[in-house]
């Protein structure tokens, strides 16, 4: 019989229970683009330098959710209880490995991942922000979306 304890792996990254938005995506990571973003908003006037710049965070911030969602894929199968879960059925879709074939099949749960990330940017940036935010008007939000749409394929 072995006399050593047991070694405990520390993980990183966790498979989320309730909301990949709460529970994987670290605000000291985004923090910082949202006060980019906001700087960008804050500007009187308008050009092509300042919207590639809003662009760029906005691609940025897109490229961290896409990162984490590949770590949380990969640690889906071992970490994912089905009792335990209360992750909505889009989300679970998205996250977990085993549901690949339903993720290439369906674009329900696609359009639905679609809505929820840009509302959770514009949510988050107002969050962030508090009483400095600008309010975000339709045109913004629809920008926010069709840069999350251009993103698409990434999040497949």
């Amino acid at each position: 019989l072995l006399s050593v304890p047991p070694s405990i792996e520390k993980r990183n990254t966790y498979f989320p229970k309730r909301d990949f938005f709460i529970e994987s995506m670290q605000k000291a990571h985004y923090i910082g683009t949202f006060k980019a973003l906001h700087k960008i908003f804050q500007l009187d006037y308008n050009n092509i330098k300042i919207r590639n710049a809003r662009d760029y965070h906005l691609q940025e911030l897109m490229n961290m959710i896409v990162e984490n969602m590949w770590a949380v894929r990969l640690v889906s199968v071992a970490q994912y209880h089905e009792e335990t879960s209360t992750l909505e059925k889009w989300q679970l879709i998205w996250l977990h490995e085993n549901f690949e074939k339903e993720r290439e099949d369906s674009e329900q749960w696609l359009e639905q991942l679609v809505k929820n990330i840009s509302h959770w940017i514009s949510q988050t940036y107002e969050k962030i922000m508090e009483k400095q935010a600008i309010k975000l008007g339709e045109a913004e939000y629809k920008h926010i979306s069709n840069i999350v749409e251009q993103n698409k394929e990434a999040l497949r």
